[in-house]
C-alpha cells in the first residue's frame, strides 16, 4: 500500500469519525434506556412514589417522581431535587432516594425529554427547561431555602446548570465532568471537541456564579468520567468540598457506600436544611432549672480567697 493511499485512508477514517461525533453527538450523550410506561408505573407503586405530569415552558410533557418524606422534620419540610445520569431513569438511583426519604427528605426526580415517560428529543436547551420545570414544581411545595440539588454523572451538568439560575441551599456533584467537550477529549483526543460539541453543560464555566456550598465526589477508578474532572472542579466554586473515593468506579452510589463521602453528604444536607429540635408535646411545659424558694437567697459559689500581693 502506497504512502498516499495510507494517508488517504487515515484522513477518511478521521473524517468519518468527526462526522459521527458532530452529527450523532446527541445520541452519544443522551443514550436513553428503553422502558415502557407500564414498568415505570409498577416501579412507582413499589417505591411509593407519586407519578407527576409536568409541562416544560416550551410545552413538552414530562414524567417525574415525587417521593414524600417518611416524616416532616420539626423545622419543616425539606427536599432534594435529583438529576439522573445519561443512561438512567427516574428509578435508577432508588437506594439514594430511599435513604433520603427515611431521613425526612422529600425527593423529586424528572425524566429528561426523550427519556422514559417524557416526550420530546434530548438536548441541552430543552433539558434546561425540564430542570426548571422540576424546580418550579418542587419549590411551590417546599420552601426554596430548604431545597438541595444533587446530580450524578450527566446529571451533575444538569444540576450545575439549574443551580446557577435558582441558587439552591446546597449542590452535590457526583462522578461528573467539567464540561461535555472536556470529557469528550478523554475519548477522542485527536478531535477539537471544544469546537465540535454542541452539547456543552459547562460546569467549570458557571461554577464561579454558584454561591451555595458544593460537595464534589469522584472515584479514582472511574473510567467513564475520569477522576481529573472531580479533582479540578472544586477550584472553580466559591465554596466547595472535595471527597475522592479510592478505587471507586462510575456507577457506585458513593453517598451511601463510602463512609467519608456519606458523612460529607449528610453534613452538607443537614447544614443546608436542618431538621431542627423536636418541640415539647402539647400541654407539656419544657423543663427549666428550679428557682430558689421565696425569701431564700440562691446559693452561690464562694469566691476564691484573696491573694496578698507578693
Amino acid at each position: 500500500m502506497g504512502l498516499g493511499l495510507t494517508l488517504g485512508l487515515v484522513a477518511l477514517v478521521y473524517g468519518l469519525g468527526g462526522v459521527a461525533l458532530t452529527v450523532e453527538q446527541e445520541a452519544l450523550v443522551f443514550p436513553a434506556p428503553k422502558v415502557d410506561r407500564a414498568t415505570l408505573h409498577a416501579r412507582a407503586l413499589a417505591a411509593g412514589a407519586e407519578e407527576v405530569a409536568l409541562v416544560a415552558a416550551d410545552g413538552t410533557h414530562l414524567y417525574a417522581w415525587h417521593r414524600a418524606a417518611a416524616f416532616t422534620p420539626p423545622a419543616g419540610p425539606r427536599a432534594v431535587l435529583l438529576f439522573h445520569g445519561n443512561a438512567e431513569t427516574v428509578y435508577t438511583r432508588q437506594p439514594v432516594q430511599d435513604a433520603l426519604v427515611a431521613a425526612g427528605w422529600e425527593v423529586f426526580v424528572v425524566a429528561y425529554r426523550g427519556y422514559p415517560g417524557s416526550e420530546g428529543e434530548s438536548g441541552e436547551a430543552g433539558i434546561r427547561l425540564d430542570g426548571l420545570a422540576a424546580w418550579d414544581w418542587l419549590s411551590a411545595r417546599v420552601p426554596r431555602d430548604r431545597i438541595a440539588i444533587h446530580g450524578k454523572s450527566l446529571g451533575g451538568g444538569v444540576a450545575a446548570l439549574i443551580a446557577e439560575e435558582v441558587q439552591p441551599r446546597a449542590l452535590v456533584l457526583e462522578s461528573t465532568f467539567q464540561s461535555v467537550p472536556a470529557a469528550g477529549r478523554d475519548y477522542a483526543p485527536i478531535y477539537p471537541t471544544d469546537l465540535m460539541m454542541r452539547v456543552r453543560f459547562d460546569t467549570r464555566e458557571r461554577a464561579p456564579r454558584i454561591t451555595c456550598p458544593v460537595l464534589v465526589v469522584h472515584g479514582t477508578k472511574d473510567h467513564t468520567i475520569r477522576v481529573r474532572h472531580g479533582r479540578a472542579l472544586p477550584r472553580f466554586f466559591p465554596h466547595a468540598t472535595y471527597v475522592e473515593v479510592e478505587g471507586g468506579d462510575h456507577n457506585t452510589n458513593f453517598t451511601l457506600s463510602d463512609p467519608v463521602a456519606a458523612a460529607a453528604w449528610w453534613a452538607l444536607l443537614e447544614e443546608a436544611a436542618p431538621a431542627g429540635e423536636p418541640s415539647a408535646p402539647v400541654g407539656q411545659t419544657p423543663a427549666v432549672e428550679p428557682s430558689a424558694p421565696v425569701g431564700q437567697t440562691p446559693a452561690v459559689e464562694p469566691s476564691p480567697p484573696a491573694v496578698e500581693p507578693g
